[in-house]
């Protein structure tokens, strides 16, 4: 299970992260979360039908609408396989992933 108070720590954590270099420390996020599975890729490759469980914006983000520097999807592995899930209650582990500066 990822409850709200581990996705609100993985969200602190991200922003401490200069630029969009999580991938980079993926092994010092993992680090910082021991147990919770982590996978990292571009928001692209996300299934637009996937909603992401929370959108990290870079802090003190000032403009009128600003863009997520990454969104985190919940992992589920209850059946042997990875995959995406929108149930908090099942999910393992989480995705980082970047979203493109559009």
């Amino acid at each position: 299970m990822i409850d709200a108070t581990l996705l609100a720590q993985v969200k602190a954590a991200l922003l401490d992260i200069p630029g969009d270099a999580a991938e980079d420390n993926g092994n010092l996020l993992r680090g910082r979360f021991p147990g919770v599975r982590m996978a990292f890729c571009s928001d692209n490759d996300i299934p637009p039908r996937i909603e992401a469980a929370v959108e990290v914006f870079a802090a003190g983000a000032i403009e009128a609408v600003p863009s997520p520097r990454y969104r985190l999807y919940y992992i589920d592995a209850g059946e042997h396989c990875l995959e995406l899930t929108s149930d908090a209650d099942v999910a393992c582990g989480l995705v980082v992933a970047a979203c493109d500066e559009d």
